[in-house]
């Protein structure tokens, strides 16, 4: 038998909505066969972000919590939004998923790509660290390297946006517009070489704030043919493919903030059964890789 994999596709701002609020809600009024069917077939946990901390969830303490097994929103004694603070750093440079995994002898990466502007600048610029992303901490600390256009261009990266436009037409790189079933094929290549992957998609969470239903709508669109191309392209009988996010916001454009709703935590193929019920808030998700690979 093949070695088991591990897929972490990390969705920020994805929650569940309800049914109050259908009307607000592109993920159930959008043309989303994929993601349609993910959250009606694929035995979704609705999986609690808010932790037993007063307030709303936030991205910076929720992303810690989702990547480290900490609940770091206790730790610090509040949700906290954006980029983490140095005691959220502290904790994800010990405790991160890719570190763990490494211990145990497995071969991990982070597939999204980053602009060489962006990595310079964290280079030159000794405060850059301020506005690092819990994923990028934990992957630095991990000893990782961070994938940049050129790998893009050799398709063995995929860009937060999927499709490779933000870096085209932001950063002025020359890479090419990739479909999101292109980039879906390039995910897959890299999942085959790894034990474990991450992949973050955040256009979601910004697409909920500007509470813009034809934004969300393209933004999900584009994430649903993504995840297709996923499901038509991966060997599940050895891969695990988990879907998680940090807190709700997407599936309530009556509002640009974040929600206090579950979020769905998704997982298909080898081991998902079980995968699930160890799965009840955010902060089982790392504990439980560690377990399906231990």
């Amino acid at each position: 038998m093949e070695n088991k994999r591990v897929l972490l596709l990390f969705v920020d701002g994805f929650g569940i909505g309800r049914e109050e609020k259908a009307a607000y809600n592109p993920i159930e009024t959008g043309d989303l066969p994929s993601i349609q069917s993910l959250l009606k077939e694929g035995i979704p946990v609705p999986t609690d972000a808010t932790l037993g901390v007063p307030g709303i969830p936030q991205s910076a303490s929720g992303q810690t919590t989702i990547l480290t097994g900490v609940n770091a929103p206790k730790v610090i004694g509040k949700h906290l939004n954006g980029f983490p603070n140095k005691e959220l750093r502290e904790i994800i440079e010990k405790e991160n998923i890719f570190i763990k995994l490494k211990k145990l002898g497995l071969r991990v990466t982070n597939a999204n790509a980053y602009n060489k502007k962006f990595i310079s600048n964290l280079i030159s610029n000794s405060k850059a660290v301020e506005e690092m992303s819990v994923s990028t901490v934990a992957t630095l600390s991990a000893g990782l390297s961070l994938r940049t256009e050129e790998d893009l261009k050799k398709q063995t990266a995929v860009y937060q946006d999927i499709t490779n436009r933000i870096m085209l037409e932001k950063w002025k790189a020359k890479v090419p517009i990739r479909t999101p079933r292109e980039a879906a094929e390039t995910l897959g290549e890299i999942v085959k070489k790894n034990d474990f992957t991450f992949f973050e998609y955040f256009q979601t969470d910004l697409a909920g704030h500007r509470k813009d239903f034809e934004n969300a709508y393209r933004v999900l669109e584009e994430l649903d043919q993504f995840i297709a191309g996923i499901l038509e392209s991966f060997c599940f009988k050895n891969t695990l493919f988990i879907f998680i996010s940090d807190h709700g916001n997407i599936e309530d454009l009556s509002t640009p903030y974040h929600t206090m709703n579950k979020v769905p935590m998704i997982a298909l193929g080898n081991g998902s059964n079980e995968f699930r019920l160890r799965v009840n808030s955010i902060q089982d998700i790392t504990p439980s890789i560690e377990n399906y690979f231990e």
